[in-house]
């Protein structure tokens, strides 16, 4: 019996800088037998910036401005903004202590959340993160990025899924071997 797929994370981070959807996480993270939630945005600096706030369930909330989204899906609305504190994750996690399984679901941040990772992202061996093809949000990093960001760490992308301008990608530490 290979028991729970609870058991075999130990160790869960979390990162959510909003605020509506704080509670609702922290009970989500009760089941592990180890978990933080850090109530910031992730980036590559310290600063204070705005949180563009989804009616989603905040689903679709970004400290990027929402373009194509608004086209794609125009049932989702941004009318709120909040104030949010963006922190370096390396900064926040301990070396010794880093999870191997990353998500990374910023609404196009994600670049920009992985470069404030610095040296944790050697602990990462399978790294599941949103990507764009498009300009989803003002200036969001494009899968292409990500791809030579991540390459620099011997991380590379095994699999895709596009639901439109954006998208969900598996990122695996090289060597992966792709099946014809």
């Amino acid at each position: 019996l290979l028991g729970s797929a609870y058991d075999r994370f130990r160790t869960v981070v979390a990162v959510e800088p909003n605020t509506e959807v704080i509670g609702r996480l922290d009970r989500n993270l009760k089941k592990f037998q180890e978990s933080m939630l850090l109530d910031v945005a992730a980036g590559a600096s310290r600063y204070r910036t705005n949180l563009n706030v989804a009616d989603n369930n905040g689903q679709s909330s970004s400290l990027l401005e929402p373009l194509e989204h608004l086209v794609e899906a125009p049932y989702v609305r941004f009318e709120k903004i909040v104030e949010v504190q963006v922190e370096r994750l390396d900064t926040l996690i301990d070396y010794s202590n880093c999870p191997t399984f990353w998500i990374v679901d910023v609404q196009g941040f994600e670049l920009d959340a992985l470069k404030g990772a610095g040296k944790l992202l050697e602990k990462c061996e399978v790294l599941y993160v949103e990507v764009n093809r498009s300009q989803v949000y003002k200036g969001c990093a494009q899968v292409e990025e990500l791809d030579t960001y991540l390459e620099f760490f011997g991380i590379k992308r095994a699999a895709t899924r596009w639901w439109g301008g954006w998208g969900d990608a598996i990122y695996l530490r090289a060597p992966i071997k792709r099946v014809p």
